[in-house]
C-alpha cells in the first residue's frame, strides 16, 4: 500500500487566473478596431485574444493619448505598445517617427523582435525598424537611419548619442515609449531618458510601461506626459483585470479595489473598451448604466 501511495500522482486543484491576466475569450483584436493586417500579424505570432492590459491600453493609445501603464511582467505590455506604434507609424515617410527606450540591450532586442514579428504581415511598404544598442558599432545605426529607419528601439545612451549628433532628427518623432519605466526613471538612466524626452517635440505621444511605480517615480513619469494622460493600472493587492472593462463612467479611480482602473485626465475611469466602439443594447445594459447621461 505504501508503494502504491507513492506511485499515485498528486492531484492539485487548478489555481484560477488572477483577474489582471484572465482572458475574455469573447473579445478579439478585431473588436479593438485594429487593422486586419495587424490582426493577422498578431494571430501569426500566437496572439488571438487580447489580455486585460492590451484591451485597456490599445484603444487609448490608438487615439494618441498619453499613457502610464502598470501591469505585471508577462501580461502583454510589449505587444500593447507594439500594436499602437505599428498603426501610428506612416511607412510612406522615411524618417524616425517613434522611439522606444529600454533599460538594457536584452529588453530592447525583445521589444524589437516583437515589433518585427507583428510587422511581417503588413502590406508594403515594409516597416524599417532599427535596434540602436550601446556597445555595438554606432556606424551601423547611422547607416540604417540614413536609409530611412522609421521606428527605433534602443538603450538610453545610444539613443541620446544619435539624437545629439543629429543622426535621429527629433522633429519627425511622434511617439516615445518608456519601456520598464521603473528601471529607466532612476539611477544613471534617468538623465538620458529626460534628455531624449526633452529634445523630442512637445506634442509627441508619451507612453510609459512598467510592472511597478513607486509613488515618487509615478509622479516623475507623469511630469513627462501632457496634461491629458490616462493611467492604466492592472496590478495591485486586490482584484483588477476584468473590473477595468466594467468600471462605470464617472467613478473615481481611487475608489477601485487594487487600483484596477483606467483613470482619465480628470480622475474619472473609463468603462468597457467595447464601449469605445460599440453601441450597447438596452436589454444588455446593467442598471448602473444610468450614469451614461452624465
Amino acid at each position: 500500500a505504501g508503494r502504491l501511495s507513492r506511485a499515485m500522482p498528486v492531484l492539485r486543484k487548478a489555481r484560477p487566473r488572477s483577474e489582471d491576466v484572465a482572458l475574455d475569450e469573447e473579445l478579439t483584436f478585431q473588436d479593438l478596431q485594429l487593422p486586419d493586417a495587424l490582426c493577422e500579424g498578431l494571430a501569426a505570432a500566437g496572439f488571438h485574444v487580447p489580455s486585460p492590459v492590451q484591451r485597456a491600453a490599445i484603444p487609448l493609445g490608438r487615439l494618441g493619448a498619453d499613457l502610464v501603464v502598470q501591469a505585471k511582467s508577462g501580461t502583454g505590455k510589449t505587444v500593447a505598445f507594439a500594436a499602437i506604434l505599428l498603426e501610428r507609424v506612416d511607412r510612406a515617410l522615411r524618417h524616425p517617427q517613434a522611439v522606444v527606450v529600454a533599460p538594457t540591450r536584452e529588453v530592447a532586442l525583445q521589444s524589437h523582435n516583437v515589433v518585427a514579428s507583428l510587422a511581417n504581415s503588413l502590406a508594403p511598404p515594409s516597416l524599417s525598424l532599427r535596434a540602436c544598442l550601446g556597445g555595438l558599432p554606432v556606424a551601423s545605426d547611422r547607416a540604417a537611419l540614413v536609409r530611412g529607419a522609421q521606428l527605433c528601439v534602443g538603450t538610453p545612451g545610444r539613443l541620446r548619442q544619435l539624437l545629439e549628433e543629429g543622426s535621429i532628427h527629433p522633429d519627425g518623432v511622434r511617439c516615445v515609449v518608456i519601456d520598464e519605466a521603473d528601471a529607466l526613471m532612476g539611477g544613471s538612466f534617468e538623465a538620458d531618458v529626460l534628455f531624449i524626452h526633452g529634445v523630442l517635440p512637445a506634442r509627441k505621444q508619451t507612453m510609459a510601461f512598467s510592472a511597478t511605480y513607486p509613488t515618487e517615480m509615478r509622479a516623475r513619469v507623469r511630469e513627462l506626459t501632457r496634461r491629458d494622460v490616462y493611467e492604466v493600472a492592472l496590478c495591485g493587492p486586490g482584484p483588477a483585470g476584468s473590473q477595468v472593462a466594467d468600471r462605470a463612467l464617472g467613478e473615481r479611480a481611487s475608489s477601485s479595489p487594487g487600483g484596477g482602473a483606467v483613470a482619465g485626465p480628470g480622475g474619472e475611469s473609463l468603462r468597457a473598451v467595447r464601449q469605445f466602439y460599440f453601441l450597447v443594447d438596452d436589454d444588455d445594459d446593467d442598471d448602473d448604466d444610468d450614469d451614461d447621461d452624465d
